[in-house]
């Protein structure tokens, strides 16, 4: 089902009362990291939307914002961090800020986690629509899913440029089948939320990210041949807080890296009674991890950390710092432009020197956002579809 496409006669946005709006200065909108250096954070909503969709470069090249962030769940018991105010600890207090972390990323599409779908229209609904979105959720069909509604992601899609051909609910998961309007071409985007933990976890998101793959696999395959399109040409991309350090089997697998799925790299790892299942598994495409390729192009020295556990400073806990949140796409047709900053430098200082935690009184969630700016390459003319002519 597709949400926020109720008729309106007017699409402004709606003004913040004082009550929305971040304490303090840690909200507005970090820079983006380029290859060129760093460029101004993104416009306003109208301005920004009608540079986009009027940027479509001569050879059909445009650009797409994509960001995925885990709210962190509206009723979380806070009882296992006791460094969290207790004010900061309210839903009251935490909505306004995580609709200012939205407002902030701008996206064209964001992956939202641990939105709980059983008050997400309530607590979000006309909120996006008036930011000009549309959302689809994971599955939610029996009393169980309903309690486990924060582990339901939510996809949303502006719909000024993408309009819903299909969606692909699944239980952690749902992919949507875009039409992206500027190119008129098809446009894949999945929103993921893992199973989290050690132990039996790690052998969990491999099947879990094994059987998303799968139930998409149709779809994709039967693009290529509709289109002509090979598997370089398929534009796909996968969000989400995928609960997993980058080399897990898991983002291993959905890389498609070889070398890290041997018997010996698997050991220790969890998944060593699933190795050959995931050496034999292949789908049609290949995907890029955005933050390997933001150290690897330059963009930044190193992975930033997307999660924060406790009040500990980096060296003296650097397993409380963690980048399991992930964007990551088919490196033929799209392309990394530009890497935002998770939060802002003064932010991000405390938290790495301990003097701040996660959530907070400015932040409300343990994760920070992910957001990256990619070119879309139009699809080659050769292959499009070929007109069929009527029978004489």
């Amino acid at each position: 089902r597709v949400h926020g496409d109720r008729s309106r006669t007017s699409m402004s946005l709606r003004v913040s009362t004082a009550r929305e709006l971040p304490r303090v200065d840690v909200l507005d909108s970090p820079a983006w990291a380029s290859r060129c250096g760093f460029v101004t954070s993104p416009l306003g909503r109208s301005a920004a939307l009608a540079s986009r969709i009027a940027d479509v470069q001569p050879d059909g090249t445009t650009t797409v914002t994509v960001a995925t962030f885990n709210t962190l769940r509206k009723n979380y018991w806070f009882g296992d961090k006791e460094w969290v105010p207790a004010e900061a600890q309210t839903w009251e207090h935490r909505l306004p800020l995580v609709k200012a972390i939205i407002r902030s990323v701008d996206a064209d599409i964001i992956a939202l986690e641990e939105a709980e779908l059983v008050t997400f229209e309530e607590d979000f609904g006309d909120f996006l629509r008036d930011m000009g979105y549309e959302f689809v959720h994971a599955e939610m069909r029996t009393a169980e899913d309903r309690r486990h509604c924060f582990t339901k992601p939510t996809l949303c899609f502006r719909r000024e440029m993408f309009s819903l051909v299909d969606v692909l609910p699944r239980s952690r998961a749902v992919v949507a089948v875009l039409e992206h309007l500027p190119t008129q071409r098809q446009f894949f985007a999945a929103a993921c939320h893992l199973q989290g933990g050690g132990g039996t976890g790690a052998q969990t998101r491999v099947n879990q990210i094994m059987k998303l793959l799968r139930s998409t696999e149709a779809r994709v395959l039967s693009y290529m041949k509709q289109t002509g399109a090979t598997p370089e040409q398929v534009p796909f991309i996968l969000l989400g807080d995928l609960n997993c350090d980058p080399d897990e089997p898991v983002a291993a697998l959905l890389r498609g890296d070889a070398d890290a799925l041997t018997a010996d790299a698997l050991a220790g790892s969890g998944c060593e009674s699933i190795a050959e299942k995931m050496q034999s598994f292949k789908f049609p495409l290949r995907l890029v991890d955005g933050l390997r390729e933001a150290v690897a192009s330059g963009a930044v020295a190193e992975r930033p950390f997307t999660f924060k556990w406790g009040m500990s400073a980096r060296d003296e806990r650097a397993a409380a710092f963690q980048s399991i949140d992930y964007v990551m796409f088919t490196p033929g047709p799209l392309h990394l432009l530009a890497l935002r900053e998770t939060t802002s430098a003064e932010h991000l200082e405390a938290l790495v020197a301990g003097r701040a935690g996660l959530p907070s009184l400015t932040h409300p969630s343990d994760h920070l956002p992910l957001a990256m700016r990619l070119s879309l390459r139009p699809l080659p003319v050769t292959s499009a579809v070929a007109p069929v002519e009527d029978e004489v």
